[in-house]
């Protein structure tokens, strides 16, 4: 594809994120040895992304952009780490790190919340914690767990106070709550929902993807089962993430290699003030990616540059064709 650009970084590439003014990105490896989280800087006129910093975090389970001068790291082996970008972003530096934040269990998922210095984070076998960065990374609210917990595969903060967990469910944890008010909507008989993201402008409609390959939307008002499922890839799908700039827009990712792009707006009704998930024939798929190995990650940076983190060692920045006029 035009403009289609690949840069090696070794090892296989479980997550990546873009900084929030664009120029920077940070990849974390999972499965490799060794595996390392490290900054690199893509300037414009620069043929490749040059490679900034790097330093040792375990295999990486998930990560996230904490603020301006933070990124976030959770392990498998359940170590939680804060690294501090220096000034210019020159350099990539542990500033808190909490071992075995789950107490045993293996890390699953982790998410920043959108307005306060909180993470939340969940352990493979299910519970969310909340941890505090200010207090210097202490646990101000637990909920769920136990055995009778659902296993997490994701998470993402609906708002300032509510926190949606997927896996063999979908719940809604309100951290106000001292009872930890729960919502459950099933995902499917023998499906997994592997990734969570929630519409910027409207909060209650949630695209989440699965080990079903289906591209699944739900509204938190709508009590029970999704309320559409688009047949997606052809095997499970690992992230889903809405385009800053046009909400209408998803990318996804899956294990088949491949990357979609979905307009859920492809009639360009500009009067329309909803997301219009119920009308397939309103929707326009592009496939931006085929890779021969799973495609793991992807982001959007502020400019609405695709990055995509992949099994084979590369990440990858593929030119995005026009949307369908």
């Amino acid at each position: 594809m035009e403009g289609e650009r690949w840069k090696f970084v070794g090892g296989k590439v479980g997550n990546v994120v873009w900084l929030p003014h664009g120029r920077h990105f940070v990849t974390a490896a999972w499965d490799s040895r060794p595996n390392m989280v490290s900054l690199w800087c893509d300037e414009p006129e620069a043929v490749d992304p040059v490679a900034v910093a790097s330093v040792a975090a375990g295999s990486t389970a998930d990560m996230v952009v904490v603020d301006d001068g933070h990124v976030a790291v959770l392990s498998e082996a359940g170590t939680l780490s804060l690294l501090e970008l220096e000034a210019g972003y020159a350099d990539l530096v542990p500033v808190m790190v909490i071992d075995d934040v789950h107490s045993g269990g293996a890390g699953a998922a982790l998410a920043a919340a959108p307005s306060a210095p909180l993470a939340a984070t969940s352990p493979e076998e299910g519970g969310v914690l909340v941890v505090d960065w200010a207090a210097g990374g202490q646990v101000v609210a637990a909920m769920g767990g136990g055995p009778l917990a659902s296993p997490v595969s994701d998470l993402a903060w609906v708002g300032a106070s509510q926190i949606v967990a997927v896996g063999m469910h979908l719940e809604v944890w309100d951290t106000r709550s001292a009872s930890a008010a729960m919502v459950l909507k099933d995902a499917g008989p023998g499906t997994v929902v592997h990734t969570v993201a929630v519409h910027p402008n409207q909060p209650d409609f949630l695209a989440t993807g699965g080990s079903d390959g289906m591209l699944s939307v739900w509204d938190l008002r709508s009590a029970g089962s999704a309320v559409t499922k688009i047949h997606a890839h052809s095997s499970d799908v690992w992230d889903i993430e809405f385009s800053p700039h046009a909400p209408d827009t998803v990318f996804s990712c899956a294990d088949d290699g491949t990357v979609l792009r979905w307009n859920f707006n492809a009639n360009k009704d500009r009067n329309r003030s909803t997301f219009a998930f119920r009308d397939d024939s309103n929707i326009a798929i592009d496939q931006i990616l085929d890779s021969m190995l799973p495609v793991n990650s992807l982001a959007l940076s502020a400019s609405d540059t695709l990055l995509c983190g992949a099994d084979n060692g590369f990440v990858l920045l593929p030119g995005l064709p026009a949307a369908d006029e």
